[in-house]
């Protein structure tokens, strides 16, 4: 009977979603989403007068996983500028008009853009070499009839970054030209720049479901806003020095913040491609890569190699969104070597996920303390946080 009711909450559940997530529902929210995105560009972005020597200071924004590879491979630094970019040294070349550095130049870029096209929509696309040309000639006949550059600052006394615009920034910066500038709020940003339902939903009021971080503040509030609280929750001891396995790591709040409660490295399992390239982002604002790290990854589908060895796994709400939730008992298995921190879906007790903590791996389940279920609910601490002791733990 209890089999019985399961299956038909399942079934309830997945037509519930279907709808929500179907063509013309989720393209009303797209255009409703589009709709309110305007209106707060037209109230809430300013332009900004920045001096020609500030450009150089400029922070990099859209990074995406590859790119974030590509940067920390050939400069070695998280925090890249608008003076480090390739476009700038392009820009820099073509303004000089030395054959020799534009082979140069022109090389590197080109193999920024390879890295750039391997990924998601996640930041907007680049200039090809002959379209960036016709820009540059562009800017240096008329600097301010340029679209704007979008800066922001994620939090509200720091440092700016370039959010759209790199290109025209570093073109105007090798001209010696000053371009017109727009300064938008981080969360507008974010918003606009990250156009994906999968983060938002259709009836979530525009919010991720996990709130953005950045140095342990919250720079854009989500449904959710515990990641902190959650870790808080979870040892000192047993997340000092660790390698932690983040599976199905969202924004990839948690395997940021654990570095900086004490982890040693994490890496961080994502479905989608377009949430691993700004977790990846993030990661390099923050100046946590290489040391954490996010991978595409499809748990009912894909499976990490046997020499991949973790001291820690985090599963928080996952058991219930997989078809084979045994395949997170092979990952504590076979990848986890000393514990496994679980949490419960809302409402779901120790019964619920029986076959998870029965399944002889672990030593002992403590319970370490109860979560809101969102922002909207949050009277309802009903998600369970729990430590898993591996019975075999080293």
């Amino acid at each position: 009977m209890k089999t019985l009711k399961k299956k038909i909450k399942r079934i309830k559940k997945k037509i519930n979603r279907q709808f929500w997530e179907s063509k013309p529902i989720a393209l009303l929210t797209q255009v409703r989403r589009s709709r309110e995105l305007a209106l707060r560009r037209s109230r809430e972005s300013r332009p900004f007068a920045l001096p020609l020597e500030e450009y150089p200071d400029l922070r990099f924004y859209p990074f995406k996983k590859a790119t974030a590879e590509f940067f920390f491979g050939n400069i070695g630094r998280t925090d890249i500028k608008v003076g480090d970019t390739p476009h700038y040294r392009l820009a820099r070349a073509l303004a000089a008009g030395n054959a020799g550095e534009i082979k140069a130049a022109a090389a590197l870029y080109e193999a920024y853009l390879a890295a750039a096209s391997q990924s998601s929509d996640s930041a907007p696309p680049e200039l090809s070499l002959a379209e960036f040309r016709k820009e540059l000639n562009g800017i240096r006949q008329h600097p301010q009839k340029v679209a704007p550059v979008v800066v922001t600052q994620i939090l509200p006394e720091g440092e700016y970054f370039v959010v759209d615009g790199n290109h025209r920034i570093a073109m105007a910066l090798a001209l010696g030209l000053e371009i017109p500038i727009e300064r938008w709020p981080f969360e507008l940003a974010f918003m606009k720049f990250s156009p994906f339902t999968e983060f938002y939903g259709t009836r979530h009021n525009n919010r991720p479901y996990q709130s953005i971080y950045f140095r342990r503040r919250i720079a854009v509030p989500g449904r959710r806003q515990d990641t902190a609280e959650r870790l808080a929750m979870i040892p000192p001891q047993v997340l000092e020095g660790a390698r932690i396995l983040d599976v199905a790591s969202n924004f990839g709040m948690s395997s940021i913040l654990a570095r900086s409660f004490g982890a040693l490295s994490v890496l961080g399992l994502e479905i989608s491609s377009s949430m691993v390239d700004l977790a990846s982002r993030f990661s390099m604002f923050e100046g946590t890569y290489p040391e954490v790290q996010f991978r595409q990854f499809n748990i009912d589908r894909d499976l990490l190699g046997d020499d991949e060895r973790f001291d820690i796994g985090f599963m928080f709400s996952i058991f219930a969104h997989l078809s084979d939730p045994a395949r997170l008992t092979r990952i504590a298995e076979r990848n986890i070597g000393r514990y496994v921190v679980f949490e419960a879906h809302p409402g779901g007790t120790y019964d619920t996920y029986r076959s998870f903590f029965d399944s002889g791996l672990f030593a002992s389940v403590e319970e370490l303390g109860r979560l809101s279920r969102s922002v909207f609910k949050p009277e309802e601490r009903t998600r369970i946080l729990w430590l898993c002791t591996k019975a075999n733990s080293h």
